[in-house]
């Protein structure tokens, strides 16, 4: 996390800005997700599975400052460099042909670590994750940092009765 903080810093994101993510799972979108967290960036959770009319509007609503694509979702964004919202740092994940754009694992091997964590209230927004709303259109839910954290804790302590340093492993859907 202390890299991909690092390698968004580097991009020029600072707290409350956003990062769309447009990719399929993966160690390396964790990792950028956990560094926004840790930069008081929003992560703002795309789906790389859209029709591409419905991820130019999400690239429009979020006003993100960095984007993640994957083999996926990089052709239906072509031509949005045009868009007045257009993120400044976009970083291809995945299998397949970057074209232009940089890698994102290599771009989080070459990051420096950005040591301190932001110091931003409970209420500061973590998460922005995309749902359809009643008529069709994808409406963001903003998640807080306290907010996740309070959804996390008690099914991780009361349910699961976890503690500080257990290591588990999921194999559900990451983000």
């Amino acid at each position: 996390s202390a890299c991909a903080a690092g390698l968004l810093h580097e991009a020029g994101l600072r707290p409350g800005d956003r990062l769309l993510t447009l990719a399929g799972d993966s160690v390396e979108l964790v990792a950028m997700v956990l560094g926004a967290f840790r930069l008081g960036v929003v992560a703002v959770v795309g789906n790389h599975l859209l029709p591409a009319a419905k991820m130019r509007a999400l690239c429009q609503d979020a006003g993100a400052r960095a984007l993640i694509v994957s083999p996926l979702s990089a052709p239906s964004l072509s031509g949005w460099e045009a868009c007045p919202a257009a993120p400044g740092a976009i970083w291809f994940q995945g299998e397949g042909a970057p074209g232009d754009l940089p890698r994102l694992e290599e771009a989080l091997a070459a990051a420096r670590p950005h040591a301190p964590v932001a110091d931003v209230p409970g209420s500061h927004p973590a998460i922005w994750q995309y749902t359809h709303g009643a008529d069709g259109a994808e409406l963001a839910v903003v998640h807080t940092h306290q907010g996740v954290a309070a959804g996390a804790q008690p099914f991780a302590r009361g349910k699961l009765g976890m503690r500080v340093g257990d290591i588990i492993f999921s194999v559900a859907k990451l983000l």
